[in-house]
């Protein structure tokens, strides 16, 4: 295997003999394996690699570029490539907290940071196992994405090495579409993500998709968007209003998003535990409108309606409970007023995390 690049031929090299050290090792059948019997020694391309990655993230960082979206596993998150490469060379670095990482994992890495070319890991496909040949299907489909190439992100999805599991590419075209906020995109490949499976991907997909549609396009749409069939289930509704609503109450003010509240037609089905978690996200996304070491305007009356909130009602209402005293925590400036506001908390955790005030926490470089 030749690879386009001086960073593919490494690759595809280190890969080849990878497989060729590994397929010697292999003992025919399991009898004839040999106990305590030493591993793949470490292939020198790992530290290469990981070194290039590292230098390649430390770059979009200071450039403020395009950090997109990768993953190395066929059922991976995707996160961004710069925190992926930070775990990476965490835990795989020689004296790092975990094991060195595998070749495919960096092939899609080096992929997702420009630094191979399309047909390396193309190439690299094809004389893998079909589970490896996966995770790099899926990662030329988020290659093609992050590069603007909607059509060759839709074949790739369509390549026969996704056949035993197709709904990989197409869902990650669905978070493309997701992040986006573009909603008949999303909904127009629905049959295809396959949402009886992994359940857990639909639910972060809507969430995301509803979230994106209120910052693209107004919380109207995403609030339309929130109540559409097939984005909403009777059991999902009540939070992906809240959802739709949250950049809502990020970009204004307290007093006019109560206003808004109660003017607005479309707003008249928010619950008031809901709207008093809205007021407190408006608060906490406009802490300059209070002085150092004073407590925020609207801080009084908000934090009296979230400690009467009953804890006890359910877990999840005292859940939220806590969660919006957390987020209250950089409004209050006295001390008085954080006692009052620890001593509501529930969570053994999260009165730890609010013992002093927001204003006494020193940055990290201090």
């Amino acid at each position: 295997m030749t690879g386009g690049t001086t960073t593919g031929r490494q690759y595809l090299e280190a890969l080849a003999e990878h497989r060729a050290v590994a397929a010697n090792r292999r003992p025919p059948s399991a009898a004839d394996a040999v106990p305590g019997a030493p591993p793949v020694p470490r292939h020198p391309f790992i530290d290469v690699a990981l070194e290039t990655l590292a230098r390649r993230a430390a770059a979009i960082e200071s450039e403020s570029a395009d950090d997109p979206l990768c993953a190395v596993r066929q059922l991976d998150r995707p996160y961004r490539f710069t925190r992926r490469v930070a775990t990476m060379v965490r835990t795989g670095r020689p004296g790092g907290v975990g094991n060195p990482p595998l070749l495919s994992d960096l092939g899609c890495l080096l992929l997702a940071g420009g630094l191979l070319e399309v047909a390396d890991l193309e190439r690299a496909a094809e004389g893998s196992r079909e589970s490896v040949a996966e995770c790099f299907g899926r990662a030329i489909v988020h290659r093609h994405l992050a590069d603007g190439d909607l059509e060759a992100a839709t074949a790739a999805a369509a390549h026969p090495r996704l056949a035993s599991m197709p709904e990989i590419g197409w869902r990650a075209i669905g978070d493309h579409h997701a992040r986006r906020g573009d909603a008949e995109a999303f909904l127009a490949l629905w049959t295809r993500y396959d949402t009886r499976t992994q359940k857990q991907w639909i639910q972060e997909a809507r969430r995301t998709l509803v979230e994106q549609v209120s910052r693209h396009h107004g919380w109207r749409d995403g609030l339309a968007a929130a109540h559409r069939p097939r984005i909403s289930t009777a059991g999902t509704r009540d939070e992906l209003i809240r959802v739709a609503l949250g950049p809502l109450a990020e970009s204004v003010r307290e007093p006019e998003l109560v206003e808004l509240l109660d003017s607005a037609p479309e707003l008249a089905e928010v619950g008031a535990l809901d709207r008093l978690d809205l007021r407190v996200r408006s608060v906490r996304a406009h802490g300059e409108d209070r002085a150092l070491h004073t407590d925020h305007p609207a801080l009084r009356p908000l934090l009296d309606e979230v400690i009467a909130v009953d804890p006890t009602t359910s877990r999840n209402v005292m859940r939220l409970r806590d969660r919006m005293l957390v987020d209250l925590w950089p409004a209050v400036g006295t001390a008085p007023r954080l006692a009052e506001l620890r001593r509501a908390l529930r969570t053994p955790s999260w009165k730890r995390e609010t013992a002093v005030l927001h204003d006494d926490i020193k940055p990290p470089s201090a």
